[in-house]
């Protein structure tokens, strides 16, 4: 496990080195939670998604307050038939509730014929079944575990803790974009006021990146302007 840390602080440090990529990324959450489609481009723009998850431990029950984790998704580069990714997962659940983040993944489309490049704590690559009426998925990285299904990981992260990683989805020929999908988190060694042990989780939120704060308070300003200006003129109308 100390192994495993420390080659995640060092993935850590190469992507704070990472120069920026020449790749955007377009997010659209659906109507309920887990409907929710990225869709990378290698072209210049914000080129990070970062993705809220809830949690909830059957098919249609409420989700857990305070279990919650984050993942912000990368898309580093293109490099021909290849999208270079990398991530930063945080377990962000809260007392009274505790649990062991170990398994994140989702689908893509089109589908990848295979991953290499896997870096960091979270190292095992595997796909399939999912628990509580969650679809089956494509790709799903956890600390070690059965690489048969996406139900579980031995290891993980506990409340507070992050990782980051890399990887790489190859296509059979170069994609000029590729959308990825059924996002989606799974918590073990659960504790929580109902008594529930597991739990899945999908997205319910999304948080802007800096840029995109940068464009949407430029954006308000700018309405503020138009706003100011136009209640001028009509004064000036009414009262002259």
């Amino acid at each position: 496990m100390i192994n495993k840390l420390m080659k995640s602080a060092a993935v850590s440090a190469l992507l704070l080195a990472t120069p920026a990529a020449q790749a955007a990324v377009t997010v659209v959450s659906g109507p309920t939670p887990g409907t929710t489609t990225a869709t990378f481009t290698p072209a210049p723009g914000t080129n990070t998604a970062v993705f809220n998850f809830n949690g909830f431990s059957g098919n249609g029950s409420p989700a857990i307050t305070g279990l919650t984790a984050e993942l912000a998704l990368t898309l580093v580069s293109v490099v021909g038939n290849s999208y270079n990714f990398s991530y930063i997962l945080k377990n962000t659940s809260v007392a009274p509730v505790s649990s062991r983040l170990s398994v994140f993944g989702f689908n893509a489309n089109p589908g990848f014929s295979s991953v290499s490049g896997i870096s960091g704590v979270f190292d095992t690559l595997s796909s399939g079944n999912q628990p509580n009426a969650l679809p089956d998925i494509a790709f799903c990285l956890k600390d070690s575990g059965q690489t048969n299904n996406c139900n579980n990981g031995n290891n993980g992260l506990t409340n507070g803790q992050s990782t980051a990683g890399l990887f790489t989805l190859n296509f059979s020929q170069p994609q000029s974009s590729i959308a990825l999908s059924d996002f989606s988190v799974r918590y073990q060694s659960l504790v929580e006021p109902g008594g529930a042990t597991s739990a899945s989780g999908v997205p319910f939120g999304l948080v802007p990146e800096p840029a995109t704060w940068a464009m949407m308070i430029l954006g308000f300003g700018l309405i503020g302007g138009a706003l100011r200006s136009r209640k001028a003129q009509v004064a000036r109308v009414t009262y002259a």
